[in-house]
């Protein structure tokens, strides 16, 4: 599920969690030694059929009324996120470029995923058939510094008594709450024993729970594995101790 992240570069990645944001606005769209450093982590983070790949939007693309929060300005450069579109492919999306993100912003360039209307927009890529695009990532030099981070309580996110938790498990918790979602609406629900972590959200924040799977994982030190169901009375996403 995550290739990548059981690596040394976990360490830069889960580094980088707290100093990432949703940067607007940008002092410089990436010089073209950066797109040869981009273009290489949107292939090392491409994996069972989720495609990375950097495009040159047209002027304007980014700005207007079609996105929620205003203009993106400043960049002329996006990550277009693409797949097959069934759920699991939806959630391993979301982790995979969640992943791509945190990386980038290890090598300080600003970041910000773009979902709902613009994707409707034409972009200039081929795609294959049955692949649905995701979300776009905007990219370039950030002409922003982190801005407030504004997210709920711990505890409004945890089912059950916090501190009784495992310290892995307390860790991937503060990991998850620090993770963008649509809207920042954080739709999450964790759970915790001695030897499994859970994450349920709804089908309609799949995407927002790979990015949560991502960020959950890099917290994770110990042998795991992951599992997930579609049944309505089970999380959709469980991590439990291999030993």
């Amino acid at each position: 599920m995550f290739p990548e992240l059981h690596t040394p570069k976990r360490a830069v990645l889960a580094d980088a969690i707290p100093r990432r944001f949703s940067c607007h606005h940008y002092d410089a769209a990436p010089s073209l030694a950066d797109w040869s450093v981009l273009s290489y982590l949107t292939g090392k983070w491409s994996h069972q059929d989720i495609r990375l790949r950097l495009v040159r939007v047209p002027e304007g693309f980014l700005s207007g009324g079609i996105l929620r929060f205003g203009r993106i300005t400043g960049t002329d450069t996006v990550c277009i996120l693409s797949g097959p579109s069934d759920p699991m492919h939806l959630i391993m999306a979301g982790s995979l470029g969640e992943a791509f993100v945190l990386e980038c912003t290890a090598l300080q360039f600003g970041t910000c995923w773009v979902t709902g209307s613009i994707l409707r927009k034409p972009l200039p890529l081929d795609f294959l058939p049955g692949e649905t695009v995701f979300a776009l990532i905007a990219l370039g030099l950030p002409a922003e510094k982190l801005p407030p981070r504004h997210r709920k309580e711990i505890s409004a996110l945890c089912d059950g008594d916090f501190s009784s938790w495992p310290e892995p498990f307390q860790r991937a918790a503060r990991y998850v709450r620090e993770a963008p979602s649509a809207s920042n609406a954080q739709p999450y629900l964790m759970h915790a024993d001695q030897n499994r972590f859970s994450i349920d959200s709804s089908d309609r924040t799949r995407l927002d729970l790979g990015v949560a799977l991502c960020h959950a994982d890099l917290a994770l030190d110990m042998p795991h594995t992951w599992s997930f169901s579609s049944h309505p009375q089970q999380p959709m996403a469980t991590c439990t101790r291999t030993m």
